[in-house]
């Protein structure tokens, strides 16, 4: 199995959303301990990348600055990147000599990779938005602009926590993503209740 990594450095360099692999990038065939390390060391890399691209996509719509959008077009191409590349290699690293809980562990990531996808899917769906809302020239009240910014920055919480337990294994946290989880979807609801309240005022 010709696989890649590299002896894990603790912090990947400056050039974070580059299209390549930092800690999946050597030869493992020797090195099998390492797999499980590695392969997550990159899906943080992967997540904060994400996560970089939901804020700007979020503030290409605030600001409806083009510039922005097409970053979180490159963005969201890293993203894709990553995630057929550690897949491939995940796909490679199930031919080593793994214990059978690493490659439980191994299941689980693949999983991690589809969510990690997502986020910066919805990215590029709220990168795009702002465009449509910009050729239209609509714009918000401060009552919706403060409902979103509220919600949006508990959204951008939930991410970041959820890379932190992710990266430190630290489940005692789990209680705070919970409760921010309950409290995006009720301020969900709530946004949506006032914006039609807004709607049928005509404000």
């Amino acid at each position: 199995v010709n696989l890649v990594i590299r002896l894990i450095p603790e912090k990947a360099d400056g050039k974070d959303s580059e299209k390549k692999l930092v800690y999946l990038n050597q030869r493992l065939e020797n090195q099998p301990n390492l797999a499980i390390s590695a392969t997550m060391k990159e899906l943080h890399r992967m997540g904060e990348i994400a996560g970089k691209n939901y804020n700007l996509s979020i503030e290409a719509f605030f600001d409806g600055d083009e510039n922005k959008v097409d970053k979180v077009k490159q963005l969201e191409s890293t993203v894709d990147y990553l995630s057929d590349s550690i897949t491939k290699v995940m796909i490679e690293l199930r031919g080593l000599d793994l214990h059978d809980k690493d490659l439980v562990q191994l299941g689980k990531l693949h999983h991690t990779i589809i969510d990690l996808e997502r986020i910066s899917d919805r990215s590029e769906d709220i990168a795009e938005f702002a465009l449509l809302q910009m050729d239209v020239g609509q714009s918000m009240t401060k009552d919706a602009i403060d409902d979103l910014t509220s919600l949006t920055n508990k959204v951008n919480d939930i991410i970041q926590l959820s890379l932190d337990i992710f990266s430190t294994l630290d489940q005692s946290k789990m209680d705070s993503i919970r409760q921010l989880r309950r409290d995006i979807e009720f301020d969900k609801l709530a946004c949506m209740d006032r914006h039609i309240v807004r709607l049928q005022k005509q404000e």
